[in-house]
């Protein structure tokens, strides 16, 4: 994919006289490469993935809830289970361990159920929202990119969706079958789905455009972290529901890039081309970016 988008900024920038090196890296970024780089060519852009500490708060499970929790379009954090009246016996909830990833350690009880439970301080609850909107009788989730560079944050005017491997069944008891219906996330036959695939997706994005403006001032400090020439790529995963509201479920520090081709060539490579035209031009002219004021 990162030799994809390489391609096409090459072609962009070919004939300027601007020399640019760029970084990705999963983890932290190599600060040798950046000096050596440096030291080659002293008029050098290089921009490279932010200090993993910089945004480990934007990824971290407990960190997301206890910030976003009095947000309208996040799913209710659930506290303290025993204590919380809002709750019936047959409601949903998700079980996350704070640190998890693609589904691992994540899963789904009726309260009934989940109050035999015991749960430590390592686990978050959220509750599932009521009426999901389904696509071919099965729910979804969306893959929306944020971009943080130069103190400021910016959203790709585009996303993808990605389909359950189960049908939805409201009455469904079987644990297996529950979490396989509602939970959702890459597997090697994972339907994904392009924009144009989803109902109302511009009212949908719309919606989720007002919600990165709130976003903005919770995660203000790690946003403001981001400085000079670095940047971060995030991955936010909305669900939705029957009246095409969008709800947050977790943001994704460093996201998993690995897809169909149909679909990177969709989502991953013009997102990245962009992302990296706007920090190397310090404009969102010409891409599909929208500064976030």
């Amino acid at each position: 994919m990162f030799n994809k988008v390489h391609e096409r900024l090459y072609e962009i920038f070919k004939n300027t006289e601007q020399c640019i090196g760029l970084l990705y890296a999963d983890y932290n970024t190599d600060m040798n490469i950046v000096n050596n780089w440096k030291n080659l060519l002293d008029n050098m852009k290089i921009f490279y993935i932010s200090p993993k500490k910089n945004t480990v708060a934007l990824d971290d499970k407990k960190t997301f809830c206890e910030r976003t929790h009095n947000l309208d379009f996040v799913p209710q954090y659930i506290k303290n289970i025993m204590q919380d009246n809002t709750l019936n016996d047959t409601d949903l909830l998700y079980i996350k361990n704070r640190g998890s990833s693609g589904s691992v350690d994540v899963r789904l009880l009726f309260k009934e159920d989940l109050v035999k439970e015991t749960i430590n301080n390592n686990y978050i609850i959220q509750r599932d929202i009521s009426e999901p909107h389904l696509i071919n009788n099965k729910r979804y989730k969306l893959r929306i990119y944020v971009l943080l560079f130069n103190k400021k944050m910016y959203l790709y005017n585009s996303y993808f969706g990605l389909l359950s491997s189960k049908e939805y069944d409201p009455t469904e008891k079987s644990a297996d079958n529950i979490k396989r219906m509602n939970i959702i996330h890459q597997e090697k036959d994972t339907i994904f789905l392009s924009p144009t695939e989803i109902p109302d997706n511009e009212k949908i994005f719309e919606k989720i455009s007002v919600s990165c403006v709130k976003l903005k001032d919770v995660f203000k400090p790690e946003i403001e972290s981001i400085c000079n020439n670095e940047y971060t790529m995030l991955g936010m995963d909305y669900v939705v529901d029957n009246d095409r509201n969008p709800y947050l479920i977790e943001i994704n520090h460093r996201s998993n890039y690995h897809k169909v081709e149909r679909l990177y060539n969709i989502a991953d490579v013009p997102a990245f081309t962009d992302a990296y035209k706007l920090m190397i031009t310090n404009s969102i002219e010409d891409t599909d970016y929208i500064c976030i004021e």
